[in-house]
């Protein structure tokens, strides 16, 4: 599975896979336990593995900055600093106030200023890190 994850990355990176005309360029890749993420220069999402094997644009989704994958949910950062989140939800990783599965991104309760985010595997983990700690710590967040 991570060998046809890997090979769908190397083909969205090249603008040649399956349904994707003209591919804006990949800024990065992410790759959690069943799924695989690329967050592209027009600030869009596409996501592949969790049951589709060629990459498909996530909805609803834009003005992302940064993205992240857990083993079964993925986490993006808008540049608001919003964080959203779907997939997997048992143990409330989407940070949604539910434990409902969701197929589509929904934001993040109570999170703002946000810079960057990981997702976890083990107990199905999700952190963040706010600006203003960033900036405190003088790391740069552009780019």
């Amino acid at each position: 599975m991570r060998h046809r994850n890997l090979a769908s990355a190397i083909l969205l990176l090249l603008g040649l896979a399956e349904g994707i005309q003209a591919a804006p360029s990949v800024k990065a890749i992410a790759a959690g336990g069943d799924r695989s993420l690329a967050l592209t220069s027009d600030g869009t999402v596409w996501e592949w593995g969790a049951k589709q094997s060629t990459p498909v644009r996530v909805t609803g989704l834009t003005g992302v900055v940064r993205i992240a994958a857990g083993d079964q949910h993925s986490l993006a950062v808008k540049g608001d600093g919003t964080v959203w989140a779907w997939g997997q939800n048992t143990s409330g990783q989407l940070g949604d106030g539910t434990t409902t599965n969701r197929a589509t991104p929904v934001q993040v309760s109570g999170l703002t200023g946000v810079a960057a985010v990981a997702g976890g595997a083990a107990r199905h983990e999700t952190a963040s890190v706010p600006m203003s700690f960033l900036a405190a710590c003088r790391v740069p967040t552009a780019g």
